[in-house]
């Protein structure tokens, strides 16, 4: 049985922002912000090294419901191969990103996720 594809920084996704509004806003928009990898410098396919996690802080501007006071708000959306639990290398210490990992714990539907089709191999 072949395995998810492993993940680069090429691999990751423009981070989508969400439609909900920051709490206390009644409309408004989600903006990303720079996106942060952590990856392995000795693990790599070709010679991109294999990413561990991803992280981008989202920015919000709105208004409240009276439609004149301003609303803004951030989150920060983590997507990391230790909390998703998807991969253990090397002695079950190395955790990876893969083809199809995304996050989830965004409460206002901003997104990260990852598109690889990069083969880990050993030589």
């Amino acid at each position: 049985m072949a395995g998810k594809s492993v993940a680069t920084q090429a691999d990751v996704q423009t981070p989508q922002p969400g439609t909900t509004p920051f709490t206390g806003a009644a409309s408004g928009t989600w903006t990303a912000g720079p996106v942060t990898v952590v990856s392995y410098a000795k693990l790599t396919t070709g010679s991109q090294p294999i990413i561990s996690s991803v992280s981008c802080t989202f920015a919000f501007s709105g208004l409240a419901a009276n439609g004149t006071t301003p609303v803004a708000g951030f989150e920060p959306v983590i997507l990391s191969a230790a909390a998703l639990g998807t991969t253990k290398l090397q002695g079950e210490t190395q955790q990876v990103l893969r083809d199809g990992d995304q996050s989830n714990t965004s409460l206002y539907g901003n997104t990260i996720s990852i598109s690889s089709s990069e083969k880990l191999s050993s030589g």
